[in-house]
């Protein structure tokens, strides 16, 4: 009966280390296939923001083709800034996104952004269409100079 006790303790030890072999063989490759998910997660927000920033730039030069190179109230922050070089400059002007305190979406409207921060639309959109005016027509020479002006107002 002892024996047969005994060889059943051997049984199951060898069992139990085989088990602990298998769970840790086991624990290794899921830490593998974690870290090899991991990677491909990153890969593909990667290759998602490119996608994103393909079609900004495809939208925009189908505006420009199209004739469309003015800036409306439904425009995007982004299509705004792929719009014209000077475009980010001009919204930080404006005090939108030139800083941590004023910063805006880019998936947000010209609209919505005015709205939300009480700024004239009508005046950003005017500041902005100054960009795209060509020199000796309209006001195109004076959006450099409405970069150089502040924007602020102070209410007493």
């Amino acid at each position: 009966m002892e024996t047969v006790a005994f060889l059943l303790a051997a049984v199951a030890v060898v069992v139990a280390i085989y088990s602990v072999r298998r769970a840790n063989t086991l624990e290794n490759r899921l830490a593998r296939y974690n870290s090899l998910l991991y990677e491909s997660q990153a890969k593909a927000e990667s290759l998602e923001e490119r996608l994103q920033e393909e079609i900004l730039g495809l939208r925009t030069e189908i505006r420009r083709r199209a004739g469309e190179i003015h800036f409306t109230p439904t425009m995007t922050i982004a299509e705004a800034r792929a719009m014209h070089p000077l475009a980010q400059q001009m919204l930080a002007s404006f005090h939108l996104g030139g800083c941590a305190s004023c910063a805006v979406n880019d998936t947000d409207t010209i609209a919505s952004v005015c709205a939300a921060h009480g700024i004239n639309q009508e005046a950003l959109l005017s500041a902005l269409a100054s960009l795209t005016a060509e020199p000796g027509k309209g006001n195109g020479t004076g959006a450099q100079e409405t970069l150089r002006l502040p924007n602020v107002q102070l209410h007493l």
